[in-house]
C-alpha cells in the first residue's frame, strides 16, 4: 500500500475557516465518511475524542495528528486540514504550539500489523525530520501538499544511527496505546538527537506493526544509556532487569528529548528513574483500567457466543431432545463459567499493566477467588 492509497485531494481542507479542535475533527471525520472509509462517523468521532483525552495529539510547528483505531473504519485513510487561524487551545506537547495543520489518521482495528501500518509509521516518523512540517506549511495547493507527502515514500529508515565504536551507545523502546503516532515520533526524535550528537543509537518500536528493531540482551548490556519511552506495558520487559534506565511517557520524551537522553547516560549501574510522563494520575489509572478491559473483552465475546449457541440450539431442537441434553446443553454451562472468568482476566491484566509480569498470576488467582468460579471449583 502506498500513500496514494491513503490520502487524496478530496480528503484535504486547505486554508479553511475552522476555529476549534472539535470543528476540525468533525469536518475531517465527515470527509472520511464521504470517502466511504467509515461505517459510522459518530462512532469514529467518539473514538478520536476519547483518544484526545488520554494524551495530547498536538506537537510543534503548528502540527497535530489526532488518530483513532476502530471497528467502524473500513480501510485506512488520512484526512488533512490546514486552517487560516491557528488554534491555541489544542493540547500539545509544546505548550506554545498553535495548531493549524491537522492530520487525522483512521485505522481499522482488525488490520493492525498489515502493510498500511508501515506507510503510516513512515509518515508519522517524517514529522520529526527537520524541515518537513515547514515544507507542508508552505505549500500553496492541494497538489503541492500531496507531492510533499508522497515524497516520504522513498525514504529508508535507519535502524542504527551513525556513530563510531568510541561514541556513546543509546538504546530505547517506544510504545503508545494505539501503536501508531507517538510510538514512531518518539523513536524518530530520539534517533535525530543521537545523530546530531554523534551517538550510536538503536530504537525498538512496539507498535501496531509488532516489535521492530528488537533489542538483544547484549545490546542492552552494552548501552551507555537506556530509555523506555512507553505509555503501555511492553513485551519482554524482563530484558531490562538489573539495567539502568529512564522510564518516561512518549509525549514527555518528545518534549524533553535532550534532558532524557543525557539523564540516561549519567545513571549508575542498576539505577532506575521514572520521570513524569506528562499525564495526570487519573489518566494513568484509566490507562491501566483500559488495559484490563481490553484483555477481558475476548473472554466476554467467547462466553456470549457459547451462551447464544446453547440458547439457539434449545429453540431448534427443544430442551427435552436427546441431542440438546447430551451435547448442546453443555455450551450454555461452559459459556456461563467462561463469563465468570472475566473477573480473573480483568484483575490479572490490570495488575500486569501496573506492575508487569510478576503481578499477573497472583492477581489472576485473586480474581478467580472473588467470584462463583472459585466457589464452584474449590468449595468441596
Amino acid at each position: 500500500m502506498k500513500f496514494k492509497d491513503l490520502v487524496n485531494s478530496s480528503l484535504i481542507l486547505l486554508d479553511c475557516g475552522l476555529e476549534t479542535k472539535e470543528e476540525v475533527i468533525k469536518s475531517l471525520v465527515e470527509k472520511l465518511y464521504e470517502d466511504g472509509a467509515l461505517e459510522s462517523k459518530e462512532e469514529f468521532y467518539k473514538t478520536v475524542m476519547e483518544r484526545e483525552v488520554s494524551s495530547p495529539t498536538g506537537l510543534e510547528e503548528g502540527l497535530a495528528i489526532p488518530h483513532g483505531k476502530s471497528t467502524t473504519v473500513k480501510y485506512p485513510r488520512i484526512a488533512i486540514a490546514r486552517t487560516k487561524t491557528p488554534i491555541a487551545e489544542w493540547e500539545s506537547v509544546d505548550d506554545e504550539n498553535e495548531v493549524n495543520l491537522v492530520f487525522l489518521i483512521a485505522i481499522p482495528k482488525a488490520e493492525s500489523g498489515s502493510t498500511h501500518i508501515d506507510v503510516l509509521t513512515k509518515l508519522t516518523s517524517s514529522f520529526m525530520a527537520d524541515g518537513f512540517v515547514e515544507e507542508l506549511q508552505n505549500t500553496k495547493t492541494k497538489e503541492e501538499l500531496l507531492e510533499a507527502i508522497y515524497s516520504v515514500e522513498g525514504k529508508e529508515e535507519e535502524v542504527l544511527a551513525a556513530g563510531t565504536k568510541e561514541d556513546k551507545f543509546i538504546v530505547a523502546v517506544t510504545a503508545c496505546p494505539t501503536g501508531i503516532a507517538h510510538t514512531f515520533m518518539a523513536a524518530e526524535k530520539i534517533k535525530n538527537y543521537c545523530k546530531n550528537k554523534g551517538y550510536r543509537c538503536k530504537v525498538e518500536t512496539q507498535g501496531s506493526d509488532g516489535v521492530k528493531n528488537k533489542l538483544s540482551i547484549a545490546e542492552i548490556n552494552e548501552a551507555d544509556g537506556i530509555i523506555l519511552a512507553v505509555d503501555v506495558p511492553i513485551q519482554d520487559d524482563h530484558r531490562f532487569d538489573g539495567a539502568n534506565y529512564v522510564k518516561i511517557g512518549t509525549q514527555a520524551v518528545l518534549k524533553s528529548t535532550e534532558e532524557t537522553i543525557e539523564k540516561a547516560v549519567k545513571l549508575e549501574k542498576g539505577e532506575v528513574v521514572e520521570s513524569d510522563s506528562g499525564t495526570n494520575r487519573t489518566n494513568a489509572f484509566l490507562q491501566h483500567v483500559m488495559a484490563g478491559i481490553s484483555y477481558m473483552i475476548p473472554v466476554l465475546v467467547l462466553a456470549g457466543l457459547l451462551l447464544a449457541m446453547g440458547n439457539i440450539s434449545a429453540e431448534i431442537f427443544g430442551k427435552d431432545s436427546a441431542i440438546y441434553k447430551d451435547f448442546f446443553s453443555k455450551f450454555g454451562a461452559i459459556g456461563f463459567m467462561t463469563m465468570k472468568t472475566m473477573y480473573a482476566f480483568f484483575a490479572g491484566y490490570l495488575a500486569y499493566s501496573i506492575a508487569g509480569k510478576p503481578a499477573l498470576v497472583p492477581a489472576f488467582i485473586g480474581g478467580m477467588m472473588t467470584d462463583e468460579t472459585y466457589r464452584r471449583f474449590c468449595s468441596k
